[in-house]
């Protein structure tokens, strides 16, 4: 049967990535009903080598919102069952993810699997990840299969894919809108309602809700027993204690921080680390760190999402940055966290920089230097290409702490938290034939 003709590794990715690709073209032309405005989002192909020596292929792409994820899920499978010979072990088993009795934190509920489809012969997995934080937009599916894809899997993939430009899919999209323009005139904001309309917050609770109203995350602190601390963060000794030497006791003794400066310098300037810079590969802990630092510190996280800041009206992008910041004034203290922020703050030097990240760039130095002067607020921002960042933004930042793969002993220690049936034995093996992976790749393993 051709649906189960066979496609290695670099045949698969070629022949995925070109239907994809056509794909994508087609979206963009003028004769199809796609909003420019819809997030037309990429395709991920990767090859890892499982801790048996097996081969895998790893296939995972993002999805809005406001999409029906259910019916791109029910495409796939429909298409996979149909593509395998009925009766056989190709054929595809549902295995519903096990719910755990006692309630989960915001972290440990991060990318929890919905569901779990196995094959019936242990050589492929697909997993709805459902983001519950909201520390990303999208939520994630991805397909593991070892060795090699079939004609079959690569229509099933290509085909999921597509579902999330259907008819449906789109009328939720102009929904998805239509609501967001009315949460912007609510607080001010819209195309003819620039940031720079929006009246500055005069409590912290109307910071807040104009803050929600931009699009940005606000993480408050909380007061029980899931409460984050570094035993959320496994590994990382030494990151877990310059940050909590540097940046949680200042913003935990800000007084106190503020009375050594004054007493120990013939010209006064705070000592206290009002810019971090977390740099080091995804999945490191990178943004979980900043949510514990505001935990432990008693105050809000304020995630600005990339998404949230960049705006197709000219000017508007640093409005909405300034106006972003000029909230988190009222805000009596908080942890300012903007992951990726070289996709902001590009270096100038090559003379490549679009003239709106420019702009961009120059409100967010000249915020972070106004910030020297509230005690507990801290810009904390995240990197994998530190390389690329404008050298001006570079000197802002009084500390930069990097973040490497795990280790060995910090990969064991993910591993048996997330595959707590294995023994000792096993988690030692797994550790040590999983060098590139991250904590996150791990846990997604896990």
């Amino acid at each position: 049967m051709l649906c189960l003709q066979r496609f290695e590794y670099a045949e698969a990715v070629d022949t995925i990535r070109q239907q994809v690709s056509e794909f994508r073209t087609t979206l963009k032309s003028s004769e199809t009903r796609i909003p420019k405005a819809f997030p037309i989002k990429k395709i991920g192909i990767s090859r890892i080598h499982a801790p048996n020596g097996v081969s895998t292929i790893r296939i995972e792409f993002a999805c809005p919102t406001f999409v029906d994820r259910e019916a791109i899920l029910g495409r796939f499978l429909l298409q996979l069952q149909n593509a395998s010979i009925p009766g056989s072990r190709q054929a595809v088993e549902v295995m519903p993810a096990p719910e755990s009795s006692t309630k989960k934190s915001v972290v440990e509920s991060y990318h929890q699997p919905a569901v779990t489809y196995l094959y019936g012969n242990g050589s492929g997995s697909f997993q709805f990840l459902r983001d519950t934080s909201s520390l990303q937009a999208t939520s994630k599916f991805v397909f593991y299969k070892d060795e090699y894809l079939t004609q079959g899997e690569i229509d099933a993939v290509v085909g999921a894919y597509k579902e999330i430009y259907s008819f449906a899919n789109v009328e939720a999209f102009f929904r998805h809108e239509m609501e967001q323009r009315r949460r912007n005139a609510l607080f001010g904001r819209g195309r003819n309602a620039t940031a720079a309309t929006v009246a500055p917050p005069d409590s912290k609770e109307e910071a807040i809700q104009q803050l929600q109203g931009l699009g940005i995350d606000v993480f408050e602190p909380t007061q029980n027993e899931n409460s984050l601390t570094w035993d959320s963060l496994a590994g990382y000794e030494k990151v877990k204690l310059e940050i909590e030497d540097t940046v949680v006791l200042a913003l935990q003794n800000p007084e106190l921080y503020e009375r050594i400066a004054r007493k120990t310098r013939c010209r006064y300037e705070s000592n206290r680390p009002r810019a971090v810079l977390f740099e080091g590969p995804p999945g490191t802990g990178k943004t979980l760190s900043a949510r514990i630092i505001a935990q432990q510190a008693g105050i809000p996280m304020i995630h600005i999402p990339i998404e949230s800041v960049v705006s197709k009206w000219y000017g508007d992008s640093e409005k909405k940055m300034s106006a972003i910041f000029d909230a988190c004034e009222k805000l009596d203290g908080a942890i300012i966290f903007i992951d990726e922020i070289d996709a902001l703050a590009g270096d100038r030097s090559g003379g490549t920089m679009h003239e709106a990240s420019r702009r961009i760039l120059s409100v967010l130095l000249q915020k972070v230097e106004g910030f020297a002067s509230a005690k507990k607020t801290t810009v904390v921002c995240a990197t994998n290409r530190k390389q690329d960042l404008d050298a001006a933004l570079i000197s802002r930042f009084d500390l930069s702490i990097r973040y490497n793969l795990p280790d060995e002993k910090t990969r064991r220690a993910v591993f048996g938290r997330y595959a707590r049936q294995l023994s000792e034995e096993e988690l030692s093996q797994l550790a040590a034939v999983s060098s590139q992976l991250s904590c996150r790749d791990i846990k997604e393993v896990g």
